[in-house]
This record gives structure tokens, sequence and C-alpha cells, in this order.
């Protein structure tokens, strides 16, 4: 998938359902495959709403809401939601 094939083939932008589904239709994957990591909290919404996992990294004035779908993973930086990540995935193939 290239920026040309984005840009042409999707015509809405997160936290739109289908966004998302161009995801998983460019990539053959179910929903369940899936995770997005993210800073912007619709993101991750939008990204669970329609069935992925989702990481969020909290940022100044960014933090999980209290409404809504929520991100399986909160970390406060990148390394945070890394380490936890390959903590929840481990030794799954």
């Amino acid at each position: 998938m290239n920026e040309d094939s984005v840009r042409d083939g999707v015509k809405h932008h997160k936290p739109s359902r289908a966004a998302y589904a161009y995801i998983e239709t460019e990539l053959d994957a179910e929903p369940s495959q899936l995770c997005i990591v993210a800073c912007h909290t619709w993101d991750t919404l939008g990204a669970v709403a329609a069935g992925w996992e989702a990481a969020l990294i909290k940022r100044v004035g960014n933090d999980v809401l209290g409404v809504g779908p929520q991100p399986q993973i909160v970390g406060n930086d990148l390394n945070d939601v890394a380490n936890k990540l390959i903590a929840r995935y481990e030794g799954q193939s």
C-alpha cells in the first residue's frame, strides 16, 4: 500500500469506520488481527469501535476519555506502550 493508493482509495478520516475498513481490505486482515498505536484519543476510539485493538500513548491534554470504547493498552510514552505490547503478545505466534 503506498501513499497514492491511500489517498485515492479512502475518502474518510479516522474515526470513521470506513477508514479502518479500507486498511482491513488493503491488508486482507480481519479487524481482530489489527492494532493501532496512536497518541490521539479519537484514533483509538475509532479503532476499538471497528474491532481493532488499540494502544494509546498519553500526552499532555490527551488522556483516556471517560466515554466510548477504551484502548486495551495505555502508556506514558512509546517505550512504555512497546513494553506492554511485547508483554501482551509474548509467546504468541
